[in-house]
């Protein structure tokens, strides 16, 4: 810890991290996507959190024919992916792998599903954990209305 330079106040040591963010693309060859989640990366601190959005009342608005539970199935598969691989990683790997996207290609390869990872984003904080509350609330909850009962994972 140190003394913040503006404030006097002990901060905690603030640490590099890489993030993706995970889209649905609902046509491929339009393109078009809305993103639904959040991968953070910290290798200092051996962290790696994801967070995931079941709410899908604004792509219905986008893409009236979604089928929400085939959304929702996929969805839940992407989460224990990661949760897996967090699992099958821990310790040294997290500290030694370089980036969100690596850990996040492992659970979804580049292909043509309806699922996707923005390029790699990168920042430093000093905590991991509310760095991924507030990218996910930046990238996939700033421009919802309606709340669906189905909530985040």
């Amino acid at each position: 810890m140190h003394r913040g330079i503006e404030t006097g106040a002990i901060m905690k040591e603030r640490t590099p991290y890489t993030y993706v963010v995970l889209r649905y693309r609902h046509d491929a060859i339009a393109g078009e996507c809305i993103n639904v989640g959040v991968v953070l990366h910290a290798a200092e601190q051996g962290f790696f959190d994801s967070k995931l959005n079941l709410h899908y009342g604004r792509l219905r608005q986008v893409f009236p024919d979604l089928e929400p539970e085939a959304f929702k199935a996929s969805i839940y598969s992407i989460r224990r992916g990661l949760t897996a691989v967090s699992k099958r990683e821990k310790g040294d790997m997290l500290s030694t792998l370089d980036s969100a996207e690596r850990f996040a290609r492992m659970v979804l390869p580049m292909d043509d599903s309806s699922f996707i990872w923005s390029p790699v984003g990168a920042g430093v904080t000093a905590d991991p954990e509310l760095e991924l509350e507030s990218l996910f609330k930046r990238f996939v909850t700033w421009y919802e209305v309606e709340k669906r009962p189905f909530g985040q994972i």
